[in-house]
């Protein structure tokens, strides 16, 4: 019955698949973790809403130790001699060690101009990071805005797979895909690759649309043909 439902209503797949994607990431977890350039992009955030370049390099320090310290208390987990002390030592000693190898410095790795350019002049990702981060806070709401995009690349997937002619149930397949593909975990992390493929996604799609859209006006144009002669 649910099957005959399923297929009656297709139209209703790409929304589930992407609430059950929702649901894995925030109930099973995932391999998420904030990067040296997820620190860069969360400090431009904090600074657009309002925070100096102090502020926010103290703010999205934290929120990096943070996810480093994580990443180490998981790692010590999966050791079956640690017990729960040992997993809190190790997320304890993480973050304490990254903080103060960082706190007084204005980068994390390097504060060469040439490089800090390159994310000066990106103020894109930023941006849209902002209203996440300003409701939710730094990991939150990176996170948050990493969920959003990879579902919205796996639209747009489906999208596209639509646009080249493909049914509604291989063009969810499609989708599926796309999420649990590295397309999908890249989308998901907190860096600019999920816009810039949910951008370079769109500029195929469009491609294709305007393929068709000229085949299509091309056969309407298209002379009858002449009936044979006898």
């Amino acid at each position: 019955m649910l099957r005959s439902a399923l297929l009656g209503r297709t139209w209703l797949l790409p929304l589930l698949v992407c609430a059950v994607y929702a649901l894995a990431q925030l109930t099973a977890g995932s391999s998420w973790t904030l990067f040296p350039d997820s620190y860069r992009y969360a400090r431009a955030a904090e600074q657009q809403l309002g925070a100096t370049r102090e502020e926010a390099h103290q703010t999205a320090l934290k929120a990096f130790c943070t996810s480093r310290a994580d990443a180490a208390a998981e790692t010590r987990s999966l050791d079956p001699l640690a017990d729960s002390a040992d997993v809190a030592a190790a997320r304890s000693s993480s973050s304490a060690a990254c903080l103060t190898r960082w706190s007084d410095a204005t980068d994390i790795t390097t504060a060469d101009d040439r490089y800090q350019s390159i994310f000066s002049s990106r103020p894109g990702y930023p941006l849209l990071a902002a209203p996440f981060i300003g409701a939710l806070g730094v990991l939150d709401g990176m996170r948050a805005l990493g969920l959003v995009l990879a579902l919205a690349g796996s639209l747009t997937v489906r999208g596209l797979l639509r646009s080249a002619g493909l049914g509604r149930v291989p063009a969810v397949v499609g989708q599926i895909a796309f999420l649990v593909s590295p397309l999908g975990w890249w989308s998901l992390q907190a860096l600019s690759e999920g816009l810039v493929t949910i951008c370079a996604l769109g500029t195929v799609c469009g491609g294709v649309l305007m393929a068709r859209s000229r085949r299509l006006s091309v056969r309407r144009c298209s002379p009858a043909p002449l009936p044979c002669a006898r």
